[in-house]
């Protein structure tokens, strides 16, 4: 049986005492199913495998997309939504676009740290440094005893998490858990070989080169430098490093400058093993979980005084943010 979540039910799990609101998708490839799909690759070129219990078996699985791709996803989701007047939101914004045109401007939806980044923290408001304007001596003040003002200016960094990492208490300022996460995971994920091939129009084989006169390279040992003994000197790089030259059909191999094995908690992948190329899989589940305990940690004095009221309403509309989070991040 489905039901609607309305604002009533919400308000009551909020205040009461339900654990969480839960979304869990199964997904499969765009190609169907037997069609590969290719999951992030880590330090080395390598996925993040994982053995995971589904049902009553352990089974491999592969992660497609991390808690963090997922918040910056839904994050730019939102900020779509709010450039289509979809909803309203309080966000901050850094603009470059007078002498980075290029960049333009930068929110805190954009900004991984969020109101915490350093593009925000070294930056001026109103001619002041940022750490000496209201807002931001609001936000160093601000901690899950008193949210209000993360809540005024940035709430979503109330849903996502938020560190203020380089104010004056360091590693130490305060940190705002995440309330909501997402990830979607490859299910009985089996990996496949990563190949390499190319042919060049404009090359028949791939030729000596020489290092030119001028400094560059040339394929001409007439046009070449000399050594001592008046031969032509040899260019030190390849052909595949000017994005020329034909390619041998072959496999992409682990070859770190270091030579080092590349171990994780399931696997070793040693000098010269064939790198992973795509992944098949049963299926994909994209589980979403918003905590509610991690929204009643916080709470929204005004002028030192706090209600039960006026709590439960600011944690409520957190989690409608994080509901239109994850509803604009489907469609």
């Amino acid at each position: 049986m489905n039901e609607s979540l309305s604002l009533e039910k919400l308000k009551a799990a909020i205040s009461g005492n339900a654990a969480a609101v839960r979304s869990v998708t199964r997904l499969q490839p765009a190609g169907g199913p037997g069609s590969k799909v290719f999951p992030p690759t880590h330090s080395g070129g390598v996925y993040a495998w994982e053995m995971r219990r589904i049902g009553n078996e352990v089974v491999p699985t592969v992660l497609l997309d991390s808690v963090q791709s997922q918040a910056n996803r839904m994050e730019q989701a939102l900020l779509e939504a709010l450039h289509a007047n979809k909803l309203e939101l309080p966000i901050l914004a850094v603009d470059f676009s007078k002498d980075f045109p290029d960049i333009g401007t930068v929110t805190t939806l954009d900004a991984p740290h969020r109101i915490a980044d350093a593009l925000f923290v070294q930056s001026q408001f109103n001619g002041t440094k940022f750490r000496d304007s209201q807002i931001g001596q609001a936000f160093s003040g601000a901690n899950i005893r008193n949210a209000t003002a993360l809540f005024q200016y940035c709430p979503h960094a109330l849903v996502f998490g938020v560190w203020d990492s380089t104010g004056s208490a360091g590693g130490h300022g305060n940190k705002i858990q995440r309330a909501l996460e997402s990830e979607i995971t490859g299910i009985n994920a089996q990996k496949g070989l990563r190949t390499s091939s190319r042919l060049d129009p404009a090359l028949r084989s791939n030729p000596q080169l020489y290092k030119s006169k001028d400094g560059t390279w040339t394929t001409d040992p007439d046009n070449a430098e000399r050594d001592r003994d008046g031969n032509a000197t040899k260019y030190e790089k390849k052909l595949s490093n000017l994005n020329l030259g034909n390619v041998t059909p072959d496999f992409v191999r682990y070859d770190p400058q270091d030579k080092r094995s590349l171990r994780t908690m399931y696997e070793e992948i040693r000098v010269g093993d064939v790198l992973p190329g795509g992944i098949t899989i049963d299926y994909a589940i994209q589980m979403t979980v918003l905590s509610l305990p991690a929204l009643r940690r916080l709470r929204f004095p005004v002028d030192r005084k706090e209600t039960r009221d006026r709590n439960d309403a600011a944690r409520t509309l957190l989690a409608t943010l994080a509901l239109a989070a994850i509803t604009h991040l489907r469609e």
